[in-house]
Order: C-alpha cells, then sequence, then structure tokens
C-alpha cells in the first residue's frame, strides 16, 4: 500500500506522531521522562536539518510505503 503526501505534510504527520511520546509521559506523571523524550525529538530534528528542509521545498509528493501487503 502507498501513501503518497507532500513533504510538508509528512513533516507535520511525523511530528504530530513523536510529539505523542513526550505528551503520553506527561500525560503519565513522568514530567522527566517526557522533558528527556522532547529533547531526543528536538535534537534529532536539529541533525536533520537538511531533511527537514528538503521535505519542507518539496512541491511534489513523496511515496512511502506505509504498510507492505504482498
Amino acid at each position: 500500500m502507498h501513501i503518497t503526501a507532500p513533504g510538508a505534510v509528512r513533516l507535520v504527520l511525523e511530528l504530530t506522531v513523536f510529539r505523542g511520546g513526550p505528551a503520553a509521559l506527561s500525560a503519565a506523571g513522568l514530567p522527566l521522562s517526557a522533558l528527556v523524550s522532547a529533547i531526543v525529538l528536538i535534537v534529532y530534528h536539529a541533525l536533520a536539518y537538511d531533511r527537514t528542509c528538503w521535505l519542507l521545498g518539496r512541491g511534489r509528493s513523496l511515496d512511502h510505503d506505509i504498510l507492505d501487503q504482498s
């Protein structure tokens, strides 16, 4: 199964999903773990700056295998 999404949409989806981890940890009463998880997320996106710029600069759609059902 292929899902095609523009780069900016993919980035928003990734951030939404990855932000769920710190949010869930915070809701579970684990603020330190939530903070560490959020910091890891921020550091990852800082280190992947070129990928983030590439995603934002993509006018065309990206094809990604979300689930391969073969």
